[in-house]
């Protein structure tokens, strides 16, 4: 049977103590739980004890299927888990955290799963793989926020599906970036874009988006374009070019509330009501956007609103 290993890293400014506390008591887990996030209502219980061999959870879920996990072991610095998916389909994987203290008041987080899949997913091992590395990374930014600061600025409200029956016209900056980058880059793309449409003298229709039009999960390299909506092409110079999304499209709709960094949130909730809506399948040569309703500085981090908006095919 064909192997997916995973694991992700992060550092985080608390003890390793007060880290494997919270990774063994499964009670503290919806709060920073990068599944969990999107399916408030999702049905869970805990066994009474929490923190030592044989603490368990369970979930059922539309959108998170339904599993259940339990703490195998604790040493020093591995908690190892035995993890059982029920729904969409039975599986058994190997999860551990290992939790390494760097000083008194810091350590380095690993998660990581050891699972078995069947033959015929053979081909999509590399892809799977790449969907659960960057949901690991997802949870551990949040598992971050929750153990330095006590929140987590990220909440998700699935809007629904929208029809867009005409071309939508754009200018914008077109760029090639890897995922991990977009935090550090996409800032300055975008300050160049309100500037050229300034100095350009352009007249835009809408809030500023980002429009993206393919990505690859296993290599994580994106194509994308920092835009502005128009009511038709322009006359415009470089750095800036129009661009067009199709007519006839359809997409579902998240609200996120909170810090950009997070945004992987509302992509992950939008994913998964597309593959657990019958009919529903990405779209295969555009992938969505984002629309930004205010910015960093206009408003505090926590209150950025932005909305995602996947387009998918039926």
């Amino acid at each position: 049977m064909p192997a997916m290993l995973v694991k992700e890293s992060i550092d985080i400014e608390v003890s390793a103590e007060v880290a494997k506390a919270a990774l063994t008591d499964f009670t503290t887990w919806p709060v920073w739980s990068p599944w969990l996030i999107f399916e408030p209502d999702v049905k869970l219980s805990f066994s009474p004890k929490q923190t030592e061999v044989g603490s368990s959870y369970t979930w059922k879920g539309d959108l998170t299927g339904q599993g259940e996990m339990e703490i195998e072991s604790i040493s020093d610095r591995l908690i190892q888990y035995k993890l059982q998916f029920l729904k969409p389909f039975k599986q058994k994987a190997k999860v551990w955290f290992d939790v390494k203290s760097t000083t008194e008041k810091s350590c380095q987080v690993a998660w990581g799963m050891d699972s078995k899949l069947p033959f015929f997913m053979f081909p999509m091992v590399k892809k799977l793989s790449a969907f659960v590395a960057m949901d690991y990374r997802r949870g551990l930014s949040m598992l971050k926020d929750q153990l330095e600061h006590k929140t987590i600025h990220s909440s998700v409200e699935i809007t629904g599906i929208e029809h867009f029956a005409a071309e939508q016209h754009y200018v914008g900056i077109k760029q090639t970036s890897m995922l991990g980058e977009l935090s550090s880059k996409a800032q300055p793309i975008f300050d160049s874009l309100v500037t050229e449409l300034k100095s350009q003298k352009l007249e835009t229709t809408g809030p500023i988006q980002a429009i993206y039009e393919e990505l690859d999960p296993v290599t994580q390299k994106m194509t994308w374009i920092a835009a502005a909506p128009v009511a038709a092409p322009q006359q415009c110079a470089e750095p800036l070019s129009n661009h067009v999304v199709p007519a006839e499209l359809s997409g579902v709709n998240v609200e996120h509330t909170g810090e950009y960094k997070h945004l992987g949130n509302a992509w992950a909730a939008a994913n998964a009501w597309v593959q657990n809506t019958k009919g529903k399948k990405p779209h295969k040569s555009i992938l969505g956007r984002e629309t930004y309703f205010n910015a960093p500085g206009e408003v505090e981090d926590s209150e950025l609103k932005t909305k995602i908006t996947m387009f998918v095919r039926s």
